[in-house]
């Protein structure tokens, strides 16, 4: 099976995996019959198939996880960072609208409490 390279390669990869001989994930802009001719997803599949075939595409994924799940651990931390980010500047906002002075050193725990309950 051959697909070519895009924002769910990764997942898509891994879910046919266990169920085909093999698995390619394609590089668009490398392959050369995809470049000529008129342009659908039928003739972009059928050429696909003739790549595939004709073993003359280039692969771009080859399913390592370990780089991948330390990419996910990186931008899940970096998401979660902005989110605390942002939501400390959304209280410090509501505090001012309310008139009530928020330290510049004000954390989270600050806020909720050291339970969390909020206390």
């Amino acid at each position: 099976m051959n697909f070519e390279e895009g924002t769910w390669a990764a997942w898509l990869y891994d879910l046919l995996r266990p169920h085909v001989t093999r698995v390619v994930v394609s590089d668009p802009r490398k392959n050369a019959l995809l470049k000529e001719g008129n342009k659908n997803d039928r003739i972009d599949a059928r050429k696909l198939a003739e790549l595939l075939y004709l073993n003359k595409f280039n692969a771009v994924y080859h399913g390592q996880h370990g780089l991948r799940t330390l990419k996910e651990l990186a931008r899940s931390y970096l998401t979660i960072t902005r989110d605390l980010t942002r939501v400390m500047a959304r209280i410090k906002a509501i505090y001012r609208g309310w008139g009530i002075p928020a330290p510049a050193n004000m954390c989270m725990r600050s806020v909720i409490g050291r339970n969390g309950s909020g206390n």
